[in-house]
């Protein structure tokens, strides 16, 4: 008899039998045989991304290494209902910062890191302090790690740093990649890199105030917009600033006016 009928003999030799006899399966009813299909449509959970992996995806995502090393200066500008601010920095490594009081004493309070020294200008201490100071080095320390113009990311040394992940943590109700870093030079601060877009949400450093109490200061990012071919936030917390990029700026900037005391 051909196999075609004997599959179906049964419900011709028994007409009440149920319409599932019709058809004999043509697979074993043993659960082990479906193992290999339950894994096939279930995969396999990726490993998460190591902190190297996760540095060089936020560079990438703020517009790659080779554009940036095109970036040879930055100018930041920003303001508030009583202050203004103004960050300026030249490649490879200088910057001054200057903070002004536009509401009460019209003050401002300038530092400066020419390359060689840093130096301040703090008249709101007093009239001496208006003279320009020599920033001693753990004061350098310190304002150069609280410095947000570049990513901390952007220039890892082959030596001197220590990257490394702590695991996921959610900011502003996204995910977030939780990284620790420590660099010779700097204090060590810690990055929150989104784990969708990889661009920098939140960073954190240790703080210390001048009566000794420790601290820790925390910032968000956001509105990151697209200026010179770079991505670049416009905003921490509610401050909000625009950015320029590759302007003019001279040497001049960023020496001290007077010898330093």
């Amino acid at each position: 008899m051909p196999p075609a009928m004997n599959a179906i003999l049964p419900a011709i030799l028994i007409p009440g039998m149920a319409m599932r006899t019709l058809i004999r399966p043509a697979f074993p009813r043993h659960p082990l045989f479906l193992l290999p299909l339950l894994l096939l449509f279930l995969g396999t959970t990726p490993a998460p991304p190591d902190a190297a992996e996760i540095a060089r995806r936020h560079v990438e995502a703020i517009g790659g290494k080779a554009r940036w090393q095109r970036v040879q200066s930055l100018v930041i500008k920003g303001s508030s209902s009583f202050a203004s601010f103004v960050w300026v920095w030249k490649g490879p490594g200088k910057v001054r910062t200057e903070e002004r009081d536009d509401q009460y004493s019209g003050k401002t309070l300038v530092t400066a890191f020419d390359g060689t020294s840093g130096w301040i200008s703090n008249p709101f201490r007093g009239p001496d302090y208006g003279v320009p100071h020599k920033l001693t080095p753990e004061e350098l320390r310190a304002w150069q790690t609280g410095l947000i113009l570049r990513s901390d990311l952007l220039d890892l040394p082959a030596q001197g740093a220590q990257l490394r992940l702590l695991g996921q943590e959610a900011v502003g109700g996204q995910p977030a990649w939780k990284l620790s870093l420590e660099r010779t030079g700097y204090d060590p601060v810690t990055l929150w890199i989104d784990a969708k877009t990889f661009l920098l949400v939140q960073r954190a450093r240790k703080t210390k105030s001048p009566w000794g109490g420790e601290g820790t200061n925390r910032t968000r990012f956001g509105d990151y917009r697209n200026v010179g071919g770079v991505l670049i936030a416009h905003s921490t917390g509610e401050t909000r600033y625009v950015v320029e990029v590759n302007p003019p700026i001279d040497d001049a900037l960023f020496r001290p006016p007077q010898p330093l005391k």
